[in-house]
Protein backbone atom coordinates (compact mmCIF):
# COMPACT_ATOMS: atom_id res chain seq x y z
CA UNK A 1 0.00 0.00 0.00
CA UNK A 2 1.23 3.48 -0.95
CA UNK A 3 1.65 5.83 2.00
CA UNK A 4 1.25 9.59 1.42
CA UNK A 5 1.53 12.66 3.60
CA UNK A 6 2.29 16.36 3.60
CA UNK A 7 5.79 17.19 4.86
CA UNK A 8 8.01 20.20 5.41
CA UNK A 9 11.36 20.58 3.64
CA UNK A 10 14.02 22.71 5.34
CA UNK A 11 15.78 24.97 2.85
CA UNK A 12 18.73 27.35 3.21
CA UNK A 13 16.43 30.30 3.82
CA UNK A 14 13.11 28.90 4.98
CA UNK A 15 10.80 25.92 4.89
CA UNK A 16 8.61 24.67 2.10
CA UNK A 17 5.63 22.34 2.10
CA UNK A 18 5.67 19.22 -0.05
CA UNK A 19 3.65 16.10 -0.80
CA UNK A 20 5.42 12.79 -0.15
CA UNK A 21 4.44 9.40 -1.58
CA UNK A 22 6.20 6.28 -0.28
CA UNK A 23 6.35 2.89 -2.00
CA UNK A 24 5.64 -0.35 -0.18
CA UNK A 25 9.26 -1.54 -0.34
CA UNK A 26 11.74 0.78 1.30
CA UNK A 27 14.33 2.13 1.19
CA UNK A 28 13.95 3.07 -2.45
CA UNK A 29 15.48 5.60 -4.85
CA UNK A 30 13.91 9.06 -4.86
CA UNK A 31 12.31 11.33 -7.41
CA UNK A 32 11.53 14.99 -6.89
CA UNK A 33 8.51 15.66 -9.13
CA UNK A 34 8.61 19.37 -9.93
CA UNK A 35 5.19 20.86 -10.60
CA UNK A 36 3.60 22.74 -13.42
CA UNK A 37 2.26 26.24 -12.80
CA UNK A 38 -0.86 24.84 -11.10
CA UNK A 39 0.75 24.10 -7.75
CA UNK A 40 0.77 20.84 -5.82
CA UNK A 41 -2.65 19.80 -7.08
CA UNK A 42 -4.49 16.53 -7.74
CA UNK A 43 -2.50 15.95 -10.94
CA UNK A 44 0.85 16.22 -9.16
CA UNK A 45 -0.33 14.07 -6.24
CA UNK A 46 -1.46 11.43 -8.77
CA UNK A 47 1.99 11.53 -10.43
CA UNK A 48 3.61 11.08 -7.01
CA UNK A 49 1.45 8.03 -6.27
CA UNK A 50 2.28 6.57 -9.70
CA UNK A 51 6.01 6.99 -9.03
CA UNK A 52 5.55 5.34 -5.62
CA UNK A 53 3.65 2.46 -7.25
CA UNK A 54 6.65 2.07 -9.56
CA UNK A 55 8.92 1.75 -6.50
CA UNK A 56 10.21 5.29 -5.95
CA UNK A 57 10.01 7.64 -2.98
CA UNK A 58 8.44 10.72 -4.57
CA UNK A 59 8.45 14.26 -3.22
CA UNK A 60 6.42 17.06 -4.84
CA UNK A 61 7.64 20.45 -3.54
CA UNK A 62 5.55 23.62 -3.40
CA UNK A 63 7.54 25.85 -5.78
CA UNK A 64 5.39 28.88 -5.02
CA UNK A 65 6.10 28.76 -1.27
CA UNK A 66 7.73 32.21 -1.42
CA UNK A 67 4.80 33.78 -3.28
CA UNK A 68 1.68 31.95 -2.07
CA UNK A 69 2.34 28.83 0.02
CA UNK A 70 -0.08 25.98 -0.62
CA UNK A 71 -1.67 27.48 -3.72
CA UNK A 72 -3.58 24.82 -5.65
CA UNK A 73 -4.99 25.72 -9.05
CA UNK A 74 -6.79 24.03 -11.94
CA UNK A 75 -6.25 24.43 -15.66
CA UNK A 76 -10.03 24.07 -16.09
CA UNK A 77 -10.75 27.34 -14.26
CA UNK A 78 -10.05 30.57 -16.23
CA UNK A 79 -9.51 32.59 -13.03
CA UNK A 80 -6.96 30.01 -11.88
CA UNK A 81 -5.21 30.35 -15.23
CA UNK A 82 -4.68 34.06 -14.74
CA UNK A 83 -3.42 33.51 -11.20
CA UNK A 84 -1.11 30.67 -12.29
CA UNK A 85 0.50 32.83 -14.97
CA UNK A 86 0.90 35.73 -12.56
CA UNK A 87 2.77 33.42 -10.16
CA UNK A 88 4.77 31.95 -13.05
CA UNK A 89 5.88 35.34 -14.41
CA UNK A 90 6.97 36.49 -10.95
CA UNK A 91 8.80 33.23 -10.17
CA UNK A 92 12.53 33.60 -9.39
CA UNK A 93 14.33 30.79 -11.25
CA UNK A 94 17.63 31.30 -9.45
CA UNK A 95 15.97 30.81 -6.07
CA UNK A 96 13.89 27.97 -7.53
CA UNK A 97 17.00 26.08 -8.66
CA UNK A 98 18.55 26.54 -5.23
CA UNK A 99 15.34 25.35 -3.56
CA UNK A 100 15.20 22.28 -5.80
CA UNK A 101 18.87 21.49 -5.10
CA UNK A 102 18.05 21.59 -1.37
CA UNK A 103 14.93 19.49 -2.00
CA UNK A 104 16.86 16.77 -3.85
CA UNK A 105 19.37 16.66 -0.98
CA UNK A 106 16.53 16.50 1.56
CA UNK A 107 14.86 13.62 -0.27
CA UNK A 108 18.14 11.70 -0.59
CA UNK A 109 18.68 12.04 3.17
CA UNK A 110 15.34 10.53 4.18
CA UNK A 111 15.54 7.11 5.86
CA UNK A 112 13.00 5.78 3.32
CA UNK A 113 15.33 6.75 0.44
CA UNK A 114 18.43 4.85 -0.67
CA UNK A 115 20.36 8.11 -0.91
CA UNK A 116 19.92 8.29 -4.66
CA UNK A 117 17.53 10.96 -5.94
CA UNK A 118 16.86 12.68 -9.23
CA UNK A 119 14.12 14.90 -10.59
CA UNK A 120 11.38 15.00 -13.18
CA UNK A 121 9.71 18.28 -14.07
CA UNK A 122 6.71 19.42 -16.05
CA UNK A 123 6.36 22.86 -17.70
CA UNK A 124 7.89 25.26 -15.12
CA UNK A 125 9.37 22.19 -13.43
CA UNK A 126 10.80 21.08 -16.76
CA UNK A 127 12.78 24.28 -17.05
CA UNK A 128 13.99 23.83 -13.47
CA UNK A 129 15.22 20.31 -14.37
CA UNK A 130 17.18 21.76 -17.28
CA UNK A 131 18.69 24.43 -15.01
CA UNK A 132 19.46 21.83 -12.32
CA UNK A 133 21.45 19.89 -14.92
CA UNK A 134 23.31 23.03 -15.93
CA UNK A 135 24.01 24.39 -12.45
CA UNK A 136 24.24 21.45 -10.05
CA UNK A 137 25.56 17.92 -9.84
CA UNK A 138 22.12 16.27 -9.81
CA UNK A 139 22.67 12.68 -10.97
CA UNK A 140 19.59 12.51 -13.21
CA UNK A 141 16.78 14.80 -14.32
CA UNK A 142 14.11 14.62 -17.01
CA UNK A 143 12.27 17.69 -18.29
CA UNK A 144 8.85 17.41 -19.91
CA UNK A 145 7.74 20.41 -21.99
CA UNK A 146 10.07 22.78 -20.15
CA UNK A 147 9.01 26.36 -20.79
CA UNK A 148 11.27 29.09 -22.10
CA UNK A 149 14.44 26.99 -21.92
CA UNK A 150 15.64 29.03 -24.87
CA UNK A 151 15.99 32.00 -22.50
CA UNK A 152 18.79 30.05 -20.78
CA UNK A 153 20.19 28.23 -23.82
CA UNK A 154 23.66 29.66 -23.16
CA UNK A 155 23.78 27.50 -20.04
CA UNK A 156 23.64 24.33 -22.17
CA UNK A 157 27.45 24.34 -22.36
CA UNK A 158 27.38 23.58 -18.61
CA UNK A 159 25.28 20.44 -18.97
CA UNK A 160 27.27 17.81 -17.14
CA UNK A 161 25.25 14.62 -17.31
CA UNK A 162 24.25 12.44 -20.19
CA UNK A 163 21.34 11.27 -18.06
CA UNK A 164 19.72 14.72 -18.24
CA UNK A 165 17.39 15.21 -21.15
CA UNK A 166 14.44 17.29 -22.29
CA UNK A 167 11.30 15.90 -23.93
CA UNK A 168 8.73 17.92 -25.79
Amino acid sequence: MIETRTVTVKLRDGTMGAFLALPERRPAPGIVAIMEIWGVNDTMRRHAREFAEAGFVCLVPDLFWRQEPGVELSDANPADGRKAFDLYYEFDYDLGVRDMEDTVAHLASLPDCTGKAGAVGYCLGGKLCYLLCCRTDIPCAVAYYGTYIEHNIREAKSLHRRSCCTWR
